[in-house]
C-alpha cells in the first residue's frame, strides 16, 4: 500500500545515487550520504561555513541551583569567525546528586521575565535533571533573527554566497553545532550521549543540525512539519507556497525555485530523515496540530527507513496502517510518539524523549553485561 502512495507523490528514493546506480551496501552509503548533504545544502538550506574555533567564558556560576541538586552555569559562547568574534549566552545545568547520563542541547524560545532574567516556559528543568540528564538552552534569537536581515545576528561574519548562501535553519543549525563544540571540551559531559532537541521551526532546525553533525547520537526534531520530517509534496497543511510566502528566509534562494513546483524537487524530506542513519531519531508530533500532516510525517519515517537498514540501523518500526492518537512507535532507530492535542512543546514531549534515551541506554548496558 504505501509504495503505491509514494509512487503516487513521486517520492525521490534516497538510496539512487547520481551514477543513477542503487545503494544497497554500508559503505557506498557513506557516500551517497555525502551527496545527499551536498545536494540539500545547495537546495534547500544554504551552505553551512566550516566549524571556527570556539570558547566558552563561564559568567555566572551557581553550584546549587534548584534545592541544590544541580549546578547550573550562564556561558558566553565565543566563536572566532571570518568576521571578527561572535558571542551569544547558553545556559548550562548539570544535575548534582547522580553522574548525568546523557545531554539535550535545546535550541528554544526564550522568554524575558519581570526581573530580566531568561528562561523557556515550555522545558521541564527540573524534571530533566531529576532523570539524571544534564541540558545545554540557549535561544534561537540570539543566533540569528527570525526574519531575512544579512546585517543581523551571525549572518553578517561569514561570506553570503548567491543562491546557495545559508538561510537561518542554518545559521541556528551552526549555533547548536558551535554549542556541541564547548560542550565536548567539558570532562564530565564530552563522553555523554548527545541529544539535539527542538521544537516547530527549531525542529527544523534540529534535523538539519543533527543531519550534519554526527556528533549528536539523538536528533529529536518535534512538531517540526513541513520541510521539517514531513514530505513537502502534496502536504494537507502547509503548501510549498505558503511556507515560502512567510518563511522564505530560513532557507537558500535556490530553494525558491519550487514553488508552485514542488514536483521537480529532486529530493524531500525523509533524504534529511536518511543521512542522519544510523543514529536515532525521535519525532514527536499532536494529532490536532494545525501545521503538521500527520500521514506525511509517517510516510517520511517509513521512507527514510532503507537508510537506515542500509548503514545498518533498524530503521521505522511500525505497521503500515497510518497511526492515530495516542501512538507511540519507539522500537526503531527512527521512532514517533503522536499524542493528542495541538502546536506545543509539552511535558509529555519531554518525558518522550528521556524516554526513548533510557530505552536506549538500558539496551546498551544489558549488552555491555
Amino acid at each position: 500500500m504505501l509504495n503505491k502512495i509514494f509512487n503516487e507523490l513521486g517520492i525521490p528514493q534516497v538510496t539512487l545515487g547520481n551514477d543513477g546506480r542503487e545503494v544497497n551496501i554500508q559503505e557506498k552509503w557513506r557516500l551517497r550520504r555525502e551527496e545527499i548533504l551536498d545536494l540539500l545544502k545547495r537546495e534547500m538550506y544554504g551552505d553551512t561555513p566550516s566549524p571556527c574555533p570556539v570558547e566558552g567564558k563561564v559568567l555566572k556560576d551557581d553550584p546549587n541551583a534548584y534545592s541544590a541538586k544541580a549546578v547550573e552555569r550562564s556561558v558566553e559562547i565565543r566563536l572566532d569567525t571570518p568576521g571578527g568574534v561572535f558571542a551569544f549566552p547558553v545556559t548550562l545545568v548539570i544535575p548534582r546528586t547522580q553522574p548525568p547520563r546523557g545531554i539535550f542541547v535545546n535550541i528554544a524560545f526564550m522568554i524575558t521575565s519581570v526581573d530580566g532574567a531568561r528562561y523557556c516556559p515550555s522545558c521541564p528543568i527540573e524534571e530533566i535533571i531529576d532523570a539524571g540528564f544534564a541540558l545545554a538552552i540557549f535561544d534561537y534569537l540570539s543566533v540569528a533573527s527570525d526574519d531575512g536581515n544579512p546585517g543581523n545576528g551571525i549572518a553578517p561574519f561569514f561570506p553570503h554566497l548567491p543562491g546557495s548562501g545559508w538561510g537561518r535553519l542554518g545559521m541556528w543549525a551552526y549555533g547548536m553545532s558551535r554549542v556541541a563544540d564547548y560542550l565536548k571540551t567539558l570532562k564530565e559531559l564530552q563522553s555523554l550521549p548527545f541529544a539535539a532537541i527542538g521544537f516547530s521551526r527549531l525542529g527544523k532546525t534540529v534535523l538539519w543540525c543533527g543531519a550534519q553533525d554526527e556528533r549528536f547520537d539523538f536528533v529529536m526534531p518535534f512538531g517540526s512539519s513541513t520541510a521539517g520530517l514531513a514530505f513537502t509534496r502534496k502536504n494537507s497543511k502547509q503548501s510549498m507556497e505558503e511556507l515560502q510566502f512567510h518563511h522564505g528566509h530560513w532557507f537558500c534562494e535556490n530553494f525558491r525555485k519550487y514553488n508552485h513546483n514542488e514536483a521537480a524537487m529532486p529530493f524531500d524530506q525523509h533524504f534529511v530523515v536518511a543521512v542522519c542513519a544510523p543514529r536515532r531519531l525521535l519525532t514527536a508530533i499532536a494529532e490536532e496540530d494545525e501545521w503538521i500532516d500527520v500521514e506525511k510525517e509517517f510516510l517520511s519515517c517509513k521512507a527514510a527507513s532503507v537508510a537506515y537498514r542500509i548503514a545498518g540501523g533498524k530503521g521505522f518500526i511500525a505497521p503500515d496502517v497510518f497511526p492515530h492518537a495516542p501512538a507511540a512507535f519507539m522500537e526503531g532507530d527512527i521512532a514517533m510518539h503522536l499524542r493528542h492535542g495541538t502546536h506545543f512543546f509539552s511535558r509529555n514531549d519531554w518525558q518522550a524523549g528521556i524516554r526513548y534515551i533510557d530505552s536506549y541506554l538500558e539496551t546498551a548496558a544489558v549488552g555491555s553485561a
